[in-house]
């Protein structure tokens, strides 16, 4: 289970991103949270990729299936896509209080 301050992967895969390819994970909040961050540095773009996810409840389950190549970066993520550049590593992080956790499973990259 995830802190708020996250957890993070670095040189831990190596996919080069398309169309099709997308993260998919489940996620599970032990307890009432705020925003979730999916963070994602690109070496190519020499920039961050964000997917905000908001509405995750106390309790339940959402599983999630991202498409990497239409995430976009840039604070505004309305910059340059993905597509072309190497998944290489992950940052999960979210809004909540210290003893608030969050389960992450079930993740994989799929091409």
């Amino acid at each position: 289970a995830l802190p708020p301050k996250g957890a993070e992967a670095w040189n831990a895969w190596t996919v080069p991103i398309g169309p099709a390819t997308e993260l998919r994970l489940t996620l599970k909040p032990l307890a009432e949270i705020g925003e979730l961050t999916i963070q994602i540095w690109s070496d190519r773009l020499k920039d961050n990729v964000r997917q905000r996810i908001s509405g995750l409840r106390r309790d339940e389950t959402r599983a999630l299936a991202l498409p990497l190549a239409k995430l976009r970066s840039g604070w505004a993520m309305d910059g340059a896509s993905l597509d072309g550049s190497t998944f290489n590593n992950l940052k999960i992080f979210f809004q909540g209080a210290d003893d608030a956790r969050v389960l992450v499973d079930d993740l994989e990259i799929r091409n």
